[in-house]
């Protein structure tokens, strides 16, 4: 998907999942009764379609594939046909227990296919210029033929035509409907529920006992565990996989800032302000979105039925 956004919400955010019942420092507005109700249904209904998505986005790969075969396409690049999920992983401070195990899983030797090549994808890159370029159109149409879902700071695109539309459209059926459901899910109820989470006077006051402990701790400038992770990052940046003494010192680095950060965060509290502080914007964020979420739960299961139907055509 491509994306054009006018802001930025600090990185507070964890996937939505309902919880009433948290004890903790918060000054969220309690939800309603009814807003609960509300609330209760739409996680239901979250909980519902993913028992729906990896089948449906493992269905969408291979027919994307075999769309793309048909057009005389047999090598793909190493992300293979179709994009990434948009990733749900919360970037709050880890435990001690894994921040001194493996700091916060940043070393590229951690990953499954970090150590081999991928031959596919080597494959892909020796291709010319001009056989790249015929994939790409195949597998996204023209960029001058886009769905457009504009929503309050800025937009989102698929493409119309070629493989990945062709396919999600058998799936999903109209794109419009399919990207703004998808966005909706994907996004919009986890950054309303950050942004929430972001006003919140506890957390606010939590994040700033934090920096002060990481000041103290020799990371200077860091205002939110993600600023942490980001300066652990760089010094990965720029490194093979064959360059295992840096690698090494890499490592090393990351694990002492990610123990300092959840030194802080114990000593600040600030998991548990964060956990106390979502429990409250989740329900009423859930309660808001339950119309789309549960429209959504109806798509993912249509479309789990059509990707059955579609894998055993002509298979």
């Amino acid at each position: 998907m491509n994306t054009t956004s006018k802001t930025k919400t600090i990185a507070v955010l964890a996937p939505v999942t309902l919880a009433l019942a948290l004890s903790g420092c918060s000054t969220q507005e309690e939800a309603s009764p009814d807003e609960r109700k509300s609330a209760l249904r739409a996680q239901a209904a979250l909980d519902a379609s993913r028992e729906n998505k990896q089948q449906v986005q493992d269905a969408e790969l291979k027919l994307i594939r075999r769309c793309m075969v048909q057009k005389g396409f047999t090598v793909f690049p190493a992300d293979g046909a179709t994009s990434a999920p948009p990733s749900e992983r919360s970037y709050g401070s880890p435990t001690l227990e894994t921040a001194r195990k493996i700091g916060y899983g940043l070393d590229p030797r951690r990953a499954a296919d970090g150590k081999t090549a991928s031959t596919d994808s080597d494959a892909f890159d020796a291709l010319p210029n001009s056989r790249k370029a015929a994939h790409t159109l195949a597998m996204y149409g023209p960029d001058d033929e886009q769905v457009t879902y504009e929503f309050g700071s800025g937009k989102v695109s698929i493409g119309k035509t070629g493989c990945m539309a062709d396919v999600r459209r058998e799936l999903y059926g109209d794109l419009k409907t399919y990207l703004r459901l998808h966005w909706i899910i994907t996004n919009t109820v986890n950054s309303d529920t950050g942004k929430s989470v972001a006003k919140d006077e506890g957390v606010k006051n939590a994040l700033k006992s934090w920096s002060s402990c990481m000041d103290k701790a020799e990371h200077p400038g860091v205002e939110a565990p993600d600023d942490a992770r980001e300066k652990a990052s760089k010094d990965y940046e720029g490194l093979g996989p064959n360059d295992e003494d840096a690698l090494d010192k890499a490592q090393v680095r990351e694990i002492d800032i990610a123990v300092d950060d959840a030194t802080c965060a114990q000593s600040s509290k600030l998991n548990q302000s964060l956990s106390s502080a979502r429990a409250g914007a989740a329900a009423k964020v859930l309660s808001e979105h339950e119309s789309e979420i549960i429209a959504w739960r109806d798509l993912m299961g249509k479309a789990a039925d059509n990707a059955q139907r579609l894998l055993r055509k002509n298979s």
